[in-house]
């Protein structure tokens, strides 16, 4: 692959490799793995492994409730957990409908909608971060058999089951999460307007204005 390709340019290359269309590609991305033939499978964790992983200097994003903010400051402070994507992959994303569709926030439990999905807050909190615990930073493949593959609409095929946005996804594997080094910010935003209100500094995250 091209030092600099963009996630689209390198997915356009394997879809030529693979002889296949970026509509089988699309379909198969929204498919979860058990529901894919081995060949389909295979494929698609060729395509997806194409895509360079995260090093040290990658920025990464992860999105989070409102009310877990707090959680993230002080002598306690969370690491980050989850699900997060590179921040180059989903500058699209800019309001909580982009989010929900995009991210798939949507999820059984979500604190962004309501038991029928319907968006049941304006805002979220984006955190913005490098971490020296790549190691801790998997690509979230399920197996066919349903081993290791989370409860719809995680996929297991790497990619975030959405319509509207082409993102690969990654998984923290710490269960305590994974540190953040100075320069992580944290933002606020709602209804699509943003303002940072917390920054990484001495290895801590501090709100902002402190």
């Amino acid at each position: 692959m091209k030092v600099g390709q963009s996630t689209y340019e390198i997915i356009q290359q394997k879809l030529i490799e693979h002889n296949t269309t970026m509509a089988n590609f699309n379909r198969l991305r929204a498919t979860r793995v058990v529901d894919m033939t081995q060949a389909e499978y295979d494929m698609m964790v060729d395509i997806r492994n194409a895509i360079p992983h995260p090093t040290s200097q990658t920025v990464m994003q992860k999105i989070i409730p409102i009310e877990e903010a707090d959680n993230y400051f002080g002598e306690n402070a969370w690491g980050i957990r989850g699900y997060v994507t590179k921040r180059e992959d989903v500058t699209n994303i800019t309001n909580i409908e982009e989010a929900v569709k995009g991210l798939r926030l949507d999820y059984d439990g979500s604190k962004f909608v309501d038991a029928d999905g319907n968006i049941i807050t304006d805002g979220y909190v984006r955190i913005e971060f490098q971490t020296p615990d790549i190691d801790y930073i998997n690509i979230p493949f399920g197996e066919r058999n349903g081993i290791g593959l989370d409860p719809d609409p995680a996929t297991g095929n790497g990619f975030i089951k959405s319509e509207e946005y082409l993102t690969p996804e990654y998984k923290v594997t710490n269960p305590d999460g994974i540190k953040m080094i100075n320069g992580a910010k944290m933002y606020l935003n709602i209804d699509g307007d943003e303002i940072p209100i917390g920054e990484v500094i001495n290895g801590k995250l501090i709100y902002l204005g402190e």
